[in-house]
């Protein structure tokens, strides 16, 4: 048996007031996919989170978008889903 890595960057793009979007934050993921003797893959799940402290004073409005780009695929087929953003505010 033998494994392949494969890596995807997550990246955090803030866009305020319809301004030029901003990147605030990069992070990145191996997924490790194992294959057995016959050379099928084993179908895996992974699960990530990443957490950002965004203080800004900027009034108004501001989205948040998550940017999924591969850096390494190797023999794999990968799907990002279920994707899901949680937002605290805090006035002061």
């Amino acid at each position: 048996s033998f494994q392949t890595i494969n890596q995807l960057r997550y990246e955090l793009i803030r866009i305020c007031n319809n301004r030029e979007p901003i990147s605030i934050g990069v992070w990145s993921i191996d997924i490790i996919d194992n294959f057995n003797d016959n050379q099928v893959i084993n179908k895996l799940t992974n699960t990530f989170d990443f957490s950002y402290c965004d203080c800004i004073t900027c009034p108004g409005c501001c989205d948040y978008i998550v940017n999924v780009t591969p850096i390494s695929l190797q023999q794999a087929t990968i799907s990002v889903s279920d994707g899901r953003i949680a937002a605290l505010a805090q006035d002061g």
